[in-house]
């Protein structure tokens, strides 16, 4: 086995690569899911294209049910 000092920085630090690696993979797994619902506001880029183009965001259709899947 090669003794060099280079040869046992490498070593070192491919251990503590694993190690970090290994940390951080339990601890996102240890995490619950993102709690979604509620309500948000309204997205800035929407707020941004709607003071643009204000012709484009006055339409109001007449049905707003959710659309059938089929």
């Amino acid at each position: 086995m090669i003794s060099s000092p280079m040869a046992r920085v490498l070593r070192v630090c491919a251990l503590l690569g694993l190690a970090l690696a290994t940390g951080w993979s339990t601890a996102a797994s240890a995490a619950g899911p993102m709690a979604t619902g509620g309500p948000t506001s309204q997205p800035i880029g929407h707020y941004d294209f709607c003071k643009t183009s204000p012709a484009e965001c006055s339409i109001h259709p007449g049905n707003l049910a959710p659309a059938t899947m089929t």
